[in-house]
């Protein structure tokens, strides 16, 4: 039923004339609403699970554990392990928009637990189930943009998923530090309600349908998301367009399953590289480790307005500039951008370092107590628009579309896998050597990911795949 709902949406739409570009936007939009979930749940976990161990706690059955707390901060990292290898490949079967509309259902599912929670048990399993439904929306998400998107406004449309996931980072800051936790969990179910309504009725990407040999259906949805009306002439562009997308898949399925040699040309084993460096980058840099734990590493640093409500400054302008990102993606390019925010990030996470070992060691630092807040603000916002976000548009660029799900599947699975660890243990480490050594170390890694990138990594901006290809020859 919702099939026919969509084809006859296609049908509408198709005899109204929007432009391409709004089109696009519109989709990544509408798919993104999820993505603004998955921000909520990173954000809302540092100011509520202080409040979860205290005498405070909101859940009916008393205060958790310090360790309760802690595994339900890993467990979202080792349920998105789950979703990777469950739903992986799943958009090579039913589709890239199915996969992102089934995985807000585990979304629903978490949050009508957290409203109802009485103890960590539901706790644990509604972070589960998001981090399950947050990976697969992070694999498939820029897969289905990258997609639909032209070649000139691909990186710009792709830093929807940056806004919509900061954005929700900020609100579960500021919801998770003002209101009572059933209110961010019913702010969730509306926000995910909104999703189910809207991602449905937008097409199935193009390279998608010729996959499954459905070329009319191909191009039609093609003429749709780049602004042609059912009974319009196309241009050539389009057409040449249109059929290199068929040369590239005919290429891709005349291969049969994916095997060794696939991995031979040396573009693939390049881009395979750098898919492994930049998702290693973005465990190693610590942002995810620090926003679970951003109140106290900022109380540690001597922040002057107090961890959570530095961390909500820092969320706030992170969305803020978040617009000034997708501005500049396209402007100047990803590989500038990349190379900015390691070295950036390594810059700012440094000066937090020092600021903890300062104040270890017994040095006054309260004549400079808005460093922290604003060394963890710069910190945050050049991490998030380089480290963690154009993995996901990079990878989808120079990936093969025969073996993209499978190693985007790896590469989640290697990240969750890590992170999950070392989410787990960052305050036993801390608590042995100090918070200086943890962030110290996420400073080196920054700045070891900015050596090899910057020797490594190619631009991709505005390149079609073949020109990639080209590019990414060892030489």
């Amino acid at each position: 039923m919702i099939l026919q709902k969509s084809n006859c949406l296609l049908e509408y739409f198709s005899s109204i004339k929007f432009s391409g570009k709004f089109l696009q936007n519109a989709a990544a939009i509408s798919i993104n609403l999820a993505q603004l979930v998955t921000g909520f749940t990173v954000g809302w976990s540092s100011p509520i699970f202080p409040l979860l161990i205290s005498d405070q706690t909101p859940l009916a059955d008393g205060p958790i554990s310090v360790d309760e707390a802690s595994w339900i901060t890993s467990v979202y990292y080792l349920g998105g392990c789950v979703g990777c290898v469950v739903f992986g490949r799943l958009p090579d079967y039913i589709g890239r928009k199915w996969t992102i509309v089934f995985a807000g259902i585990p979304h629903i599912c978490a949050y009508i637990l957290t409203v109802v929670a009485r103890n960590g048990t539901y706790l644990l399993i509604s972070r589960a189930l998001s981090g399950i439904a947050s990976n697969v929306l992070f694999i498939v998400v820029p897969m289905f943009i990258s997609e639909i998107a032209e070649s000139k406004n691909r990186g710009k449309i792709g830093s929807w998923s940056g806004i919509f996931i900061t954005l929700g980072i900020a609100l579960g800051y500021l919801i998770g530090t003002f209101f009572h936790m059933k209110v961010g969990g019913s702010f969730c179910l509306v926000i995910l309600g909104f999703f189910l309504l809207t991602t449905p009725f937008f097409p199935e990407t193009p390279p998608y349908l010729l996959m499954k040999k459905r070329e009319d259906e191909s191009f039609k949805t093609l003429m749709f998301y780049r602004g042609f009306r059912k009974n319009d002439v196309v241009s050539e562009g389009f057409l040449k367009e249109f059929e290199g997308l068929k040369t590239m898949i005919v290429n891709a399925s005349q291969k049969g399953s994916v095997g060794f040699k696939d991995f031979k040309p040396s573009s693939t084993r390049k881009a395979i590289l750098i898919c492994f460096i930049l998702y290693l980058g973005r465990v190693c840099c610590g942002l995810f480790q620090m926003e679970g734990y951003g109140g106290t590493v900022l109380n540690e640093a001597g922040s002057g307005i107090g961890g959570n409500i530095s961390t909500i400054v820092s969320a706030v302008s992170v969305h803020i500039l978040s617009y000034v990102s997708m501005m500049l993606i396209e402007r100047i390019g990803r590989r500038k951008m990349m190379l900015f925010s390691t070295f950036g990030s390594g810059i700012f996470s440094g000066i937090v370092s020092i600021m903890i070992w300062l104040r270890k060691n017994g040095i006054d630092t309260s004549s400079v107590n808005w460093l922290p807040t604003l060394a963890y603000t710069g910190y945050s916002v050049i991490a998030v628009y380089g480290i963690i976000v154009l993995p996901m548009i990079i990878s989808t660029e120079i990936l093969p579309i025969k073996i993209k799900s499978l190693i985007l599947l790896c590469m989640f699975l290697m990240s969750n896998i890590l992170t999950a660890v070392s989410v787990t243990y960052f305050m036993t480490i801390a608590d042995f050597f100090g918070f200086y050594f943890n962030i110290g170390m996420f400073s080196f890694s920054c700045f070891l990911e900015f050596t090899i990138l910057y020797f490594l990594l190619p631009e991709t901006k505005g390149k079609s795949f073949d020109e990639i290809v080209k590019v990414l020859q060892w030489k």
